[in-house]
């Protein structure tokens, strides 16, 4: 099921902040629903380039959070090439060749962040895989992060078919800082622009995967842009050979 995270984000927050004041051992536990997540704590010492791209993604682009787990995830298992698609572009050193695909980022860039592919949503939530927004990120902080969320997960309970919602701790001080803008009450989307960011920012590197396949076969890719009006659908984005000859009829 699809979810809009920007109410739910907002009414979690509040519960949150008014749960603090309570002692640990009164707090009532979460049901783990959509509408009573349970929450999870990312620490992102040294893993704070990937946690921004998640913030980036959950306050810019609506990005579901909460999220459905899903020990099996049928939804990613059916569009499960993404991540390997989009990491044999990045390590290919041939600029051309990547933005025919569609992966419009240089390769300073890429030499500066790495070439392992960021699940903004998280690769076991039922909301990831088709229509997962992707980012290149440094492989050392993306596996660290994504054992952190594996051990919160554990930690705070939470099976299969369960809701969690994601904080973010310890994310340092990027300029900007998305984690703390989207923690911010009320979230801060004032800063989503791409507008004055550098190449490395988050608002420059995000891609989502295009529902039909270029020339070939090959995985193409769309470059969100926030200013344009992307957000996340939940859904591969409208492009590839089909759709371009579509056009091409209708316009004939």
């Amino acid at each position: 099921m699809r979810v809009t995270s920007t109410p739910v984000f907002l009414a979690t927050s509040i519960c949150l902040s008014l749960s603090s004041a309570i002692p640990l051992e009164l707090q009532r536990r979460a049901a783990g629903t959509q509408s009573d997540p349970k929450q999870i704590t990312i620490d992102c010492t040294n893993g704070e380039d990937v946690c921004n791209d998640d913030c980036y993604s959950i306050l810019c682009f609506n990005s579901p959070n909460p999220v459905q787990y899903m020990l099996r995830n049928d939804n990613r298992g059916s569009d499960g090439n993404s991540e390997a698609a989009l990491r044999l572009v990045l390590q290919n050193p041939n600029e051309g060749e990547r933005q025919a695909r569609g992966v419009n980022i240089s390769q300073d860039v890429i030499n500066q962040i790495g070439t392992s592919p960021e699940e903004t949503i998280m690769n076991n939530a039922e909301e990831g895989g088709e229509g997962e927004i992707m980012m290149d990120a440094n492989f050392r902080q993306n596996s660290l992060v994504g054992a952190r969320v594996g051990g919160q997960l554990r930690s705070q309970g939470v099976s299969d078919g369960q809701y969690y919602y994601k904080t973010f701790t310890n994310y340092g001080s990027p300029n900007p800082s998305y984690c703390a803008a989207l923690q911010s009450n009320p979230p801060d989307t004032s800063i989503c622009t791409q507008q004055g960011k550098a190449d490395t920012d988050p608002s420059k590197i995000a891609m989502v995967k295009l529902e039909e396949p270029l020339a070939g076969g090959k995985v193409g890719w769309h470059m969100m842009n926030w200013d344009a009006g992307d957000r996340w659908s939940g859904h591969n984005w409208p492009g590839g050979m089909k759709k371009r000859e579509e056009q091409t009829e209708d316009e004939a």
